[in-house]
């Protein structure tokens, strides 16, 4: 989650999106961190 904090989002951004958003951005960072060719939407 710090991640998203320090590239784009601030704090308060970040917690007042819907949970679904921030784990659809979690599963996106994960997946491009591991090099996969696959984004989930």
């Amino acid at each position: 989650m710090l991640y998203f904090v320090h590239k784009s989002l601030d704090v308060e951004e970040l917690m007042n999106q819907p949970p679904e958003k921030i784990l659809l951005k979690w599963m996106n960072f994960q997946l491009t961190f591991s090099a996969a060719d696959v984004k989930v939407s």
